[in-house]
């Protein structure tokens, strides 16, 4: 019995004892857990310390003043250096004539000195598409600007080539003075140059004077001559104070504005008439303008050195 007894209280000593090492076991995982999410917390702490914190924002800010500091140079430098091209081609416009203004911008093209590649691109379509005589220009330093007037010196007989024209009157007729080939005013040479034979040729024309008018920028007297099928053409009576005193016609050009001012008074806007006239006026090829009265190949009468009101 004493026996059994011991062997009782043994049995139940070792389950108690593993009992025992099993909650020791559970414990000691249960501390171990513990310190580990204490470490954590450590680990994590440190950036949420004020110190940690506020040196890294220092240092954030630091790195996006610097980025600011670089874009912000290239943004002024950009600035900067657009600035310096508008105001060198403003610079360079300044000639009081339209055409050299367009000289001086294509030589800033071929020296590379407009950078920026869409302004280059705008100018070299400007200059392709250009009229001669127009586009921009700034006074001179002394306030000058000469009128926007295409090949001035032939309209007016002022030109070398103005002694190259006949002495003889050809009566004409629109329709036929209409019928000559344009000549390529894309050459050079057309700018100062006559174009033979309608441009050394002094012609007489009859029609029906339609419309007429005093042009606001040149001053000339813009004359509508009109046949009987309906051909169209111009005839000029240039204005006295913008033609040279070497011109070859500058009597009969004074003459014919007279004239024309005593009978029509023109003012800047077209006044509708139906005037029998005989004009006669020196052949002239302008740039084509799709205005109004304009011969299908832009040859007009001028300047006009006579003209005679049939009724």
């Amino acid at each position: 019995m004493s026996h059994a007894g011991d062997q009782i209280t043994t049995s139940f000593d070792r389950e108690k004892l593993d009992i025992e090492m099993e909650f020791r076991k559970r414990e000691l995982a249960v501390k171990e857990g513990e310190l580990d999410l204490h470490r954590k917390e450590q680990a994590g702490s440190g950036w949420r310390n004020p110190l940690v914190v506020a040196i890294m924002a220092a240092t954030v800010a630091a790195a996006g003043n610097a980025v600011v500091a670089v874009v912000n140079g290239r943004l002024e430098r950009s600035l900067e250096s657009q600035k310096s091209e508008q105001a060198r081609i403003l610079e360079m416009i300044k000639t009081g004539d339209p055409d050299k203004a367009a000289d001086n911008l294509e030589f800033l093209l071929k020296t590379g000195l407009i950078d920026d590649a869409g302004r280059a691109e705008k100018i070299q379509k400007f200059l392709a598409n250009r009229v001669p005589g127009n586009g921009p220009a700034l006074p001179t330093a002394s306030g000058e600007i000469k009128p926007r007037m295409e090949r001035g010196a032939v309209r007016t007989g002022s030109d070398t080539d103005a002694a190259l024209v006949g002495q003889t009157v050809v009566p004409t007729t629109i329709k036929d003075l209409a019928g000559f080939p344009a000549p390529d005013r894309r050459d050079p040479s057309f700018r100062q140059h006559r174009f033979k034979p309608v441009e050394v040729t002094i012609y007489r024309v009859e029609g029906t004077l339609t419309e007429y008018k005093k042009e606001e920028r040149s001053g000339v007297y813009h004359l509508i001559l009109t046949d009987d099928d309906g051909e169209t053409m111009i005839a000029v009576a240039a204005d006295p104070d913008a033609v040279a005193p070497s011109s070859r016609w500058a009597k009969e050009i004074a003459a014919v504005r007279k004239t024309i001012m005593d009978r029509l008074n023109p003012t800047d806007f077209f006044t509708k008439t139906n005037l029998r006239v005989r004009v006669t006026g020196v052949g002239y090829f302008s740039y084509p303008h799709l205005v109004r009265g304009e011969a299908k190949n832009a040859v007009q009468l001028q300047p006009v050195i006579a003209i005679e009101f049939l009724q």
